[in-house]
C-alpha cells in the first residue's frame, strides 16, 4: 500500500477534526490536553508527578484506579492542582516539586469520594479526623487540619509515598502518631513498605 498525498492530508484532516479535549495517552495515564501547549517544563513535572505515583506499592486494583482518573491540565495558570466531581486538574503553572506527591493527594481525593462508603461523609475518616485535631499533634493552621477531606488526603498521601513537604511530613510520623489510622491506610490500600 502507499502513501499519497491524498492520504496524507485525508489522516490530518481527521486528526484535526477530533474534539478538542481528545485525549492523549500516557503509559497507563489519560492527560486531557484541552488544546494547551505542552511545554518541556510541563511534561517533566506531569511526568515526575505520575512516576511517584507509579512507585506507591498499593493493591493493583488501586493502582487501575488512579491510572484510570482522567488529568486534565488547566488552560489557565496560576491555577492549583485539584480534584473533585469533574476529576483531576493539574496546575499549568507555577509546576509542583517533582518530589512532593501533589498529583497523588488528588487521586486520593477521588478515591475518598468514589471509593470509600458514603465518600466524603465516609464515617470512618470523618472519625479519624475529629480526634486528630483534638489530638493537635501538628500546628493548628496545618492544611491537614482545613477539613477531613485534606487530612484524609495529606496523610494517606503521606503514609503511601513516605514524604510530603507539610504536615504529617513522614510515613514514620503517620505510623507514630496515627497509628489506626496507619493501619487502616496498610488495609484499605494493601501498602508494602
Amino acid at each position: 500500500m502507499s502513501v499519497t498525498r491524498r492520504s496524507l492530508i485525508a489522516g490530518a484532516a481527521a486528526v484535526a477534526l477530533l474534539p478538542r479535549a481528545a485525549l492523549a495517552q500516557t503509559p497507563a495515564f489519560a492527560i486531557d490536553w484541552q488544546g494547551g501547549e505542552q511545554t518541556p517544563a510541563l511534561l517533566a513535572a506531569l511526568d515526575a508527578q505520575i512516576a511517584l505515583v507509579k512507585s506507591v506499592r498499593v493493591k493493583p486494583e488501586v493502582a487501575a484506579f488512579f491510572a484510570e482518573q482522567v488529568i486534565t491540565v488547566d488552560l489557565v495558570p496560576n491555577t492549583k492542582t485539584r480534584a473533585g466531581q469533574r476529576g483531576v486538574f493539574f496546575q499549568r503553572s507555577p509546576l509542583p516539586p517533582p518530589e512532593n506527591p501533589v498529583l497523588l493527594h488528588e487521586l486520593l481525593h477521588r478515591y475518598h469520594l468514589l471509593k470509600l462508603p458514603d465518600g466524603f461523609a465516609n464515617a470512618t475518616v470523618l472519625d479519624f479526623y475529629k480526634r486528630a485535631k483534638a489530638a493537635g499533634d501538628w500546628p493548628p493552621q496545618a492544611y491537614l487540619y482545613t477539613n477531613d477531606k485534606e487530612f484524609f488526603a495529606m496523610v494517606a498521601s503521606v503514609a503511601l509515598c513516605g514524604h510530603a513537604a507539610r504536615p504529617p511530613y513522614t510515613r514514620a510520623l503517620v505510623r507514630e502518631k496515627l497509628p489506626e489510622m496507619y493501619r487502616w491506610i496498610v488495609g484499605e490500600f494493601g501498602l508494602e513498605t
